[in-house]
């Protein structure tokens, strides 16, 4: 199966919904390239803010749920791979990210 939005675990799977037995979900965003089909599959995936930002500006994912789906997942992703050492900074982080991310969105 083909989703153009999906999560791959540090060890390399490709995961595109919780599994019984992964005990560590830490990952990173993977995307479908929108910009290259119909000429090209190619796969994007990051951690980090401004990229996914950059992601959905683009129009590397394309479609409302698909940017929702692209926004939550590389929320996760960035929180996954901060390094933050207490509660606040770690919320503070969440949500600069999180509103960040939300005005990537390149429709009305």
């Amino acid at each position: 199966m083909i989703d153009p939005v999906s999560w791959r675990l540090a060890g390399g799977e490709v995961l595109r919904e919780p599994r019984d037995g992964v005990t560590d979900y830490r990952g990173r965003l993977r995307l479908i390239d929108q910009t290259r089909l119909p000429g090209e599959l190619v796969y994007v995936e990051s951690a980090d803010t401004e990229e996914i930002f950059s992601f959905i500006q683009r129009l590397v994912v394309r479609g409302a749920p698909a940017i929702g789906c692209a926004a939550a997942l590389g929320l996760a992703a960035v929180m996954y791979h901060s390094a933050v050492a207490d509660e606040e900074t770690f919320r503070a982080l969440a949500e600069r990210t999180a509103a960040r991310l939300a005005e990537s969105r390149p429709t009305a």
